[in-house]
């Protein structure tokens, strides 16, 4: 992300004043950063759980999920399409 953050904030401070390229950052950068961290969040709480009658049925339920499931959500982490940059170019 911080790499995303950087090519985009570059891109605009090329072509923008300042406080145009803030707000512009904000407006393309904030929501994707607001949905991977709300998954990251979940993730690890659930992660974290150490009531032992729960933790057994979370590790059958984390085996059960089909792997294309988890192909989606890595996905959705990899998938940079750079559009905010080629869009502030």
């Amino acid at each position: 992300m911080s790499i995303e953050d950087a090519a985009v904030l570059a891109s605009l401070l090329g072509r923008l004043p300042i406080d145009e390229t803030l707000h512009e950052y904000d407006a393309r950068r904030v929501g994707r950063a607001h949905r991977l961290a709300s998954g990251s969040r979940l993730y690890a709480k659930v992660a974290q759980w150490q009531n032992p009658l729960v933790v057994p049925l979370r590790n059958r339920v984390v085996k059960s999920i089909p792997e294309r499931f988890m192909d989606r959500q890595l996905d959705a982490v990899l998938d940079i399409d750079f559009e905010p940059v080629q869009a502030a170019a």
